[in-house]
């Protein structure tokens, strides 16, 4: 779901100026990034609470904002990537390994399949996402057997109220996401046009 935005109306006698902007990912993901730490939500766990950051290239941003630090490459800190049409796997160590955050002090050496058993309704779980749709439903690959990330997490965190979020960009925009959630993803990127175009680049 989208967070709504109230837009500022022009007083009496002010003229309204209208901008389009158009961000390539890496601008995107900063932005997205940006957004993402400033969230209510994201700034009480991380005072009082707990944060878990999974592995992922968005997610790297968001690091770097949260942590004022550089993730580099961000690339190796993604497990999974598609790339030329083909699904990858990353079994490298990521380059960031600050992904568990407990009342503001990073835990060192956590694994957060641990760590998440912990979670609480105050606390945030930040993953990125594969696909968008236009209602901000988010799509995400899952080729593990236990469900990668997504399975580990989403089992505690809906049950005990804590918050997913799921910052993703429009250029992975898929507008039949909702129609395809119970298809295997090798058959929709095989015959839905739109997802392929934008799954695969």
């Amino acid at each position: 779901m989208f967070y709504e935005v109230e837009y500022p109306q022009p007083e009496p006698g002010q003229k309204q100026i209208s901008a389009l902007v158009v961000l390539n990912p890496a601008e995107s993901r900063r932005l997205l990034a940006k957004a993402t730490v400033a969230l209510p939500e994201v700034q009480n766990a991380y005072k009082n609470g707990m944060i878990i950051i999974a592995r992922g290239i968005t997610t790297a941003f968001i690091s770097e904002e949260l942590f004022g630090i550089k993730v580099e490459p961000k690339a190796e800190q993604t497990v999974g990537a598609v790339f030329g049409g083909i699904t990858n796997a990353n079994a490298g160590p990521p380059p960031c390994t600050w992904h568990v955050i407990r009342k503001g002090k990073v835990v060192e050496g956590a694994d957060s399949n641990v760590e998440i058993l912990n979670f609480g309704p105050d606390d945030v779980f930040i993953k990125g996402a594969n696909a968008i749709d236009p209602e901000g439903n988010a799509g995400i690959f899952s080729s593990s057997v236990k469900g990668g990330t997504i399975g580990m997490c989403w089992p505690i965190v809906t049950p005990r109220g804590s918050h997913l979020i799921m910052p993703v960009g429009l250029e992975k925009l898929c507008p039949q996401l909702l129609r395809q959630r119970n298809i295997p993803a090798s058959i929709i990127l095989n015959t839905v046009p739109d997802c392929r175009q934008k799954w695969l680049r």
